[in-house]
């Protein structure tokens, strides 16, 4: 009785806070194993998380981890010359140096409405390297990424960039620099298309390799689709 009665209390307390927590942020798993049992979230709250997750399952974290490997790799007909892909699709790289910024996208299509995840590993930053994602068409391989408006990508200088227009977003990063941590929506980034493909942007000083990781972990790099 006295546990019922304390579940009780912390679900009243929590009335007035749950209107400010993002359950579609929380895994499904934790969500059935955790704190639905916790009984201190009304049910049709919890219900109504469930249904809207049934919905996104074509867009879930899960979907991603099931998508077939061949299909998580780089495309080498969506690229900037003077760019090799090697490793069945894996590793994308520069043969040589190069003045200007090559793009090379991946083969696996973002579409319909959800959050997608996934990470891109640096085996070696340039002077400035971009990740983020493009539309599926009218993306010049040949020319920097974030200066065009088919583009939305971020640098390891902390900035983001679409359009030529760029804002503060992050701390720099580097090699390695990959640690799960989380940023806040960009708030200029507010025209994006239903269908997108993750995208990078690099060049300048000399070749350096890129290996896409989809097939092994999801995370870290977030694209929300509304």
């Amino acid at each position: 009785m006295e546990s019922k009665f304390i579940t009780q209390k912390v679900a009243k307390e929590l009335e007035t806070l749950v209107k400010f927590i993002d359950f579609m942020r929380i895994e499904g798993q934790i969500l059935v194993d955790v704190i639905e049992p916790l009984e201190i979230i009304p049910v049709n709250i919890i219900s109504d998380v469930y249904r809207q997750k049934v919905k996104l399952s074509k867009s879930d974290l899960n979907y991603i981890r099931g998508i077939p490997i061949p299909i998580c790799v780089w495309d080498e007909s969506e690229c900037g010359s003077n760019v090799l892909i090697e490793d069945n699709g894996k590793i994308a790289y520069l043969k040589s140096q190069t003045k200007t910024w090559k793009n090379v996208r991946a083969k696996m299509m973002l579409e319909n409405r959800g959050i997608f995840e996934w990470d891109i590993i640096m085996e070696k930053t340039c002077e400035v390297t971009w990740v983020g994602v493009c539309a599926p068409e009218d993306l010049n391989y040949e020319s920097w990424a974030g200066r065009q408006p088919t583009g939305w990508v971020l640098g390891n200088n902390d900035r983001c960039y679409n359009s030529d227009k760029g804002s503060n977003y992050c701390p720099p990063f580097g090699d390695g620099a990959i640690n799960g941590t989380k940023y806040q929506e960009v708030p200029e980034w507010n025209n994006l298309p239903p269908k997108l493909y993750p995208v990078i942007s690099f060049g300048h000083t000399s070749p350096k390799k890129w290996l896409t990781s989809f097939n092994i972990i999801l995370q870290h790099f977030i694209i929300y689709i509304l």
